[in-house]
C-alpha cells in the first residue's frame, strides 16, 4: 500500500508540475498514514480510504503550493520566511503539507479543538517538522509575538466570518488566502456588505489530480 501511495502522489505532483525531493514525499504519505491511523479514534476525517484521502486531501493542499508560492515572491520577497497561520486547521490540512514541501514558511496550525491540535504536535515531532507549530486555541484569542503575513484556511468558515476573525491580528501587509470549492459568489457579497476594507486581489481555479469538482483559492489584500 505505501508504494502504491506513492505512486498515486508521484502521478499527482508530476500533473501539477511540482518537484520535491523523495524525503519530503515519503513524509507526505507518512503524515497521510499518521492522520488515517488517529482518525480511528480521534475522528479527524470522514474518508476512511487511503487513496481517496490522498486525493483529496494532500492533492488538494499539494495544489495550493505554486499559488502560496508566488504570493511569497510577489509581496514577501525582502524576507528569507514568512509565517502562516492555518485557521481552524482541523488535523493539519493544509498546514502540514504546506510545512513539509515549503521551506521558507513558519506555519502554526491553530484550532480550538484539543484532540486535533494533539495530533498535528505528534505529526510535528514525528515527521521532525521544525517548522510546524501546533496552538489550541480559538483564533480570536490568538497571541503572538511576530507579524503574521498570512492567514489561510480551508473549509473554515464564511469568508465574511473568516476575514473578521484575522483582521484584528493582521497588518497592513497581511495576506488572506480562503480555499474554497466553487467561486463563492454569494460570500464575496456578503464579504463586501460589511465593509471590512480588503480587496480580492486573485482568484486562482485550482486543478486537483483525480477529483472532478471545482476548486478556488482566492487571495486578500488590506485596501
Amino acid at each position: 500500500m505505501q508504494d502504491q501511495l506513492l505512486d498515486i502522489l508521484e502521478k499527482g505532483l508530476k500533473d501539477l508540475d511540482l518537484e520535491i525531493s523523495d524525503d519530503k514525499k515519503h513524509k507526505l504519505v507518512e503524515y497521510l498514514n499518521l492522520l488515517l491511523k488517529w482518525n480511528k479514534t480521534y475522528n479527524l476525517t470522514s474518508i476512511k480510504n487511503s487513496s481517496d484521502a490522498l486525493n483529496l486531501h494532500i492533492l488538494d493542499c499539494l495544489a495550493i503550493i505554486k499559488p502560496i508560492a508566488d504570493v511569497k515572491k510577489k509581496y514577501f520577497s525582502n524576507k528569507d520566511v514568512i509565517s502562516l497561520v492555518d485557521v481552524g486547521s482541523g488535523g493539519g490540512l493544509p498546514a502540514v503539507v504546506l510545512a513539509i514541501v515549503l521551506d521558507f514558511l513558519n506555519v502554526y496550525s491553530v484550532d480550538s479543538v484539543e484532540k486535533k491540535t494533539t495530533f498535528v504536535k505528534t505529526v510535528a515531532s514525528s515527521l521532525k517538522l521544525t517548522n510546524l507549530t501546533s496552538i489550541h486555541t480559538r483564533i480570536e484569542n490568538l497571541k503572538t509575538d511576530f507579524d503574521i503575513d498570512i492567514f489561510i484556511s480551508r473549509a473554515f468558515a464564511s469568508l465574511s466570518d473568516f476575514i473578521s476573525l484575522v483582521d484584528p491580528l493582521s497588518t497592513d501587509k497581511s495576506i488572506v488566502s480562503a480555499m474554497k470549492g466553487k467561486y463563492p459568489s454569494d460570500e464575496l457579497e456578503e464579504l463586501n456588505a460589511v465593509k471590512l476594507n480588503w480587496n480580492l486581489i486573485n482568484s486562482i481555479n485550482i486543478s486537483v489530480p483525480g477529483l472532478e469538482a471545482d476548486r478556488c483559492l482566492l487571495i486578500f489584500n488590506k485596501g
